[in-house]
């Protein structure tokens, strides 16, 4: 019961965990947006709003200072573009997003959160399927696990047994 509580109550904090990524996403993703907006006007009134084309043009040119500047452009364009996944990735249903950021999450902005998070227990459904999900999921897992122990140690006794006889 005690295993089943502490799973229960960890379940129910993925939810909220969950969100807090999300945000933390959204919020690099913003920021990194704000960094490339003037090279992106500039791109929009004399390139037809390619970015691309315009972080190669600084790449060909013969000054070191614009070189330098694709870098960084480039850098931002490819930030924008893996948040852009990562926030794509995470709209859909909770299982999925679960799965997301255990297999696949930003590890930088993975870290930042667990570092940041606090804890909650909003009294919604989705927290308390989570929570209960968990729950008898470790539990049933447990349960499991000692069957097959008890299997195990009568299977010895047994074959001791029968070599005691021999």
């Amino acid at each position: 019961m005690t295993l089943f509580l502490a799973a229960f109550l960890l379940g129910i904090q993925i939810p909220g965990f969950i969100a807090q990524y999300g945000h933390r996403i959204s919020a690099h993703h913003a920021e990194a947006k704000l960094h490339i907006r003037g090279f992106q006007e500039i791109a929009d009134r004399y390139l037809d709003g390619d970015l691309e084309a315009l972080i190669e043009k600084h790449k060909r040119s013969s000054d070191p200072v614009f070189r330098a500047e694709a870098r960084l452009i480039e850098n931002a364009y490819l930030r924008i573009q893996r948040f852009s996944r990562e926030l794509a990735a995470l709209d859909t249903h909770l299982f999925a997003q679960i799965l997301h950021v255990a297999l696949h999450a930003d590890p930088a902005v993975l870290d930042e959160s667990i570092s940041g998070y606090s804890a909650a227990a909003p009294l919604e459904l989705e927290t308390i399927v989570c929570g209960m999900g968990l729950g008898v999921l470790t539990a049933t897992a447990f349960n499991l696990l000692c069957y097959l122990a008890g299997l195990l140690t009568a299977r010895r006794r047994h074959l001791r047994k029968r070599l005691r006889r021999t």
